[in-house]
């Protein structure tokens, strides 16, 4: 029988309502439920606008209205600097038409990840385009890094009529090679 393992699962997206009962929302709840039914302990850690979800609690599947006790720290992606730099950088962005390339994001799993990670054996993260905070907080915290991919992302949004170009398939092709670099099982 092998010991209870200490899960976070990450799914980086800017903000999920988790208890909307929609296909990605169905299966991370039935992945964190069949974790803890086989014994081991799992935190859910999720975007929330510039908020994120850390909670061990199945209810937020049910429940719309999210709890503070439901919310992660933050580091300093959690400070008024922080966010006023992030603020104005995302103006500049969209008034010149600079790509999104979820790098805020990216850094609020990670330091989600950093400040709220205590004794974790594994970070386990659903693939997301652009999505690196779980791959860079496993190599920083020296956690071992589970990467769950459903889909080659970039081939289905092409298949979509809405593939990727320039910069953001450039980043995108970047963030996947990383990702999978670093994960110790796909």
């Amino acid at each position: 029988m092998l010991s209870p393992l200490k899960i976070v699962y990450i799914y980086q997206s800017i903000a999920t309502n988790f208890a909307e009962p929609s296909a990605v929302q169905l299966h991370i709840y039935h992945q964190i439920h069949g974790f803890q039914q086989a014994g081991h302990q799992v935190h859910l850690l999720s975007l929330q606008g510039r908020q994120v979800l850390f909670t061990s609690n199945l209810n937020v599947f049910q429940n719309d209205k999210q709890s503070e006790s439901n919310l992660g720290k933050l580091g300093w992606s959690g400070t008024k600097l922080f966010k006023v730099i992030e603020s104005a950088i995302r103006r500049i962005q969209k008034k010149f038409g600079f790509p999104y390339l979820a790098i805020f994001d990216s850094y609020r799993i990670y330091d989600a990840c950093r400040v709220n990670l205590k004794n974790h054996d594994v970070i386990h993260e659903r693939y997301n385009l652009f999505a690196f905070g779980g791959a860079w907080a496993s190599r920083k915290l020296g956690i071992r890094y589970v990467l769950e991919v459903n889909a080659d992302l970039l081939e289905e949004r092409q298949a979509q009529g809405n593939g990727e170009r320039g910069l953001r398939k450039l980043f995108a092709e970047w963030t996947t090679q990383y990702c999978f670099n670093r994960a110790h099982r796909i």
